[in-house]
């Protein structure tokens, strides 16, 4: 498929609908929000909690982004895990023969940083694609709330100051 992927009809409402295309009306509208799968982690729920309350007032959470969302909060809690690790360890390690490498906790935050902006922007939380977004006056105040309170729980995760 060339091109970008498509979007959902929620997040081009949000964005205001800049191409001017006509809106897939018959597009699947499963309800707002979901619960947390039962095999995501402990510190992958706490990550949910966190942030599930917004992306659902945001009507960007439904119950069909129950997987993606989850993989998303599992990957910020390995992120969390190899961050601690690198920050306790290094960066490098030594091997058996003397030879320094890249320790494999940091090669795991390259990664899991990859699977998450690449996520994240799926739901709007990065600001690339928040920037897209726009909301209706009334509603602008609870949606730049929850944003804010979004912004600062990924800040918390990820150990970034909050913007």
């Amino acid at each position: 498929m060339k091109g970008p992927p498509p979007r959902p009809t929620a997040l081009k409402l949000l964005a205001g609908n800049p191409g001017k295309r006509p809106l897939n009306l018959r597009e699947p509208k499963p309800p707002r929000g979901c619960q947390p799968p039962k095999w995501l982690s402990a510190a992958g729920r706490r990550h949910w909690r966190a942030i599930a309350p917004t992306l659902t007032a945001c009507g960007i959470l439904t119950a069909a982004d129950q997987t993606a969302f989850a993989l998303l909060c599992d990957w910020l809690a390995i992120y969390a895990e190899a961050s601690d690790t690198v920050r306790r360890e290094g960066f490098s390690s030594v091997t058996k023969r003397g030879n320094t490498v890249t320790h494999p906790a940091a090669r795991t935050l390259k990664a899991a940083s990859e699977v998450i902006v690449r996520l994240a922007a799926e739901f709007g939380l990065t600001a690339a694609s928040r920037s897209r977004l726009s909301v209706e006056p009334v509603q602008a105040d609870k949606a730049d709330d929850a944003l804010r309170f979004a912004r600062q729980k990924l800040s918390m995760i990820l150990g970034d100051e909050p913007a």
